[in-house]
C-alpha cells in the first residue's frame, strides 16, 4: 500500500493543507519544513507526479546540465541539489554537454522535449550564456558556481573572491612574502574570482604581485596543475609557497612535489582550493579553503523552486556561500626559523 499526504499529516501531527504547502512549496513555517522532510524520508513518500502534473500543468521534473559527469565535486554539489528537489516532490534529468554550440542544442532540446519546469546549470565558463539565452526565455535558470556575468540570470556559487584573499592572509601570517599563484584557467569565473582576491591580499600586505609567480592554465586538469607549479619552481626565485586554486590543480601540484622530492611544507608550503578525503588523509595534511557543497546545492534548488512558483522579486539574485579556511601541516611558519 502506497503512502499518501494522509499519512505523512498522521505522521507529523500536520494538518494535510500544510503537508500540500510544503509539496507544492509554498510558504510553512522552518520547523514544520524540517518535520515533514523527515517524515518523508522516514515513510518512503514519493508523490504522484502524474496526477500533481495534470492539476498544476507542471511536469515536476528539473532539468541539471553538468559539463562532465566525471567531476566528483558537481556531483556532490548536484547530488545536495536533488536531495532537496525530491523532497519537494520533484524528479531530475541530467545531462552533460560539450562545450559547442552542436552540443548545447541538442541539451537545450532534449531538456524541452521533456517539458521541464526548470534547470540548473554547472557552465564551463562565459562562453555557456547560449545554453542560457535559449532556456531563459522558456524556464527559469539557475546559474551554479560560476557567474554568467553577461546572461543576466540568478546564480549560486561560493566566496571565491574571499576564499582566495584568506588562503593568501594565512600564508602571510606563517611569514611567507614569495607566494606562487596556481591560477588555473582566464575564462573560469571561479579561478579569476580566487586568483583576484589571492592579489588583492598581496597587495593589501604591501607586496606587488610579480607575473612570473602567477601560472595559468588552460583547464582545470592534474597534469595541468603539474605543469604551473614546474613553471613556478624553475624561475630564478622561487616561490616559498604555493596557493592552488582549485583541487585538480592541487593535486597536479603535489604531484610535482613527489616527482621532484620536494618536502613539503620544509620546501615548499601547499594552500588548494576544496577539501576532500584525500587532504586530510595523506601526511602531511593539506591545508585548504573548503566549500559548503551541501549549502551550494540546496540554496540552488530553494532559489530555483521559488522562481517556479513565481517569486521574481529579487531577479536577479546573487546567493554567496562563504567559504571556511581548514589549516593542517602542509604550510611552514617561517617567522619560527628566524
Amino acid at each position: 500500500m502506497s503512502i499518501t499526504i494522509k499519512d505523512i499529516a498522521m505522521d507529523t501531527g500536520l494538518s494535510v493543507a500544510t503537508i500540500s504547502k510544503y509539496l507544492n512549496n509554498k510558504p510553512i513555517l522552518s520547523k514544520n519544513r524540517e518535520v515533514i522532510a523527515a517524515s518523508i524520508e522516514k515513510l518512503h513518500y514519493i508523490p504522484n507526479d502524474s496526477a500533481r502534473g495534470l492539476r498544476s500543468k507542471r511536469s515536476h521534473t528539473i532539468g541539471i546540465i553538468i559539463p562532465t559527469l566525471n567531476n566528483s565535486f558537481w556531483g556532490t554539489v548536484l547530488g545536495y541539489s536533488e536531495e532537496e528537489l525530491r523532497l519537494r516532490g520533484y524528479s531530475v534529468i541530467c545531462c552533460s554537454h560539450e562545450p559547442n554550440e552542436e552540443s548545447s542544442k541538442k541539451t537545450i532540446r532534449a531538456l524541452l522535449d521533456k517539458k521541464i519546469d526548470g534547470a540548473i546549470l554547472i557552465p564551463y565558463s562565459q562562453e555557456d550564456c547560449q545554453i542560457i539565452s535559449v532556456l531563459k526565455d522558456k524556464i527559469p535558470c539557475i546559474s551554479l558556481d560560476h557567474v554568467l556575468e553577461s546572461a543576466n540570470i540568478d546564480a549560486v556559487t561560493s566566496a571565491n573572491y574571499e576564499g582566495g584573499y584568506e588562503a593568501i592572509k594565512y600564508l602571510l601570517s606563517q611569514g611567507h612574502r614569495r607566494i606562487g599563484i596556481l591560477a588555473g584557467p582566464k575564462n573560469s569565473y571561479t579561478a579569476i574570482e580566487r586568483t583576484r582576491g589571492a592579489l588583492a591580499a598581496l597587495r593589501d600586505a604591501g607586496i606587488a604581485p610579480e607575473s612570473e609567480l602567477i601560472a595559468y592554465t588552460e583547464e582545470f586538469l592534474t597534469a595541468e596543475g603539474q605543469h604551473s607549479l614546474e613553471q613556478i619552481m624553475n624561475i630564478n626565485r622561487p616561490p616559498t609557497a604555493v596557493f592552488a586554486v582549485n583541487y585538480d590543480i592541487c593535486i597536479g601540484a603535489l604531484i610535482n612535489s613527489s616527482m621532484h622530492n620536494y618536502r613539503i611544507p620544509k620546501d615548499l608550503s601547499i594552500v588548494g582550493f576544496d577539501d576532500d578525503i584525500i587532504f586530510s588523509s595523506v601526511r602531511p595534511g593539506i591545508t585548504v579553503v573548503n566549500q559548503n557543497i551541501k549549502e551550494l546545492g540546496r540554496q540552488a534548488a530553494n532559489l530555483l523552486l521559488r522562481r517556479i512558483e513565481g517569486d521574481w522579486n529579487d531577479y536577479p539574485s546573487l546567493i554567496k556561500i562563504p567559504a571556511s579556511l581548514i589549516t593542517r601541516d602542509s604550510v611552514c611558519n617561517l617567522k619560527e626559523r628566524l
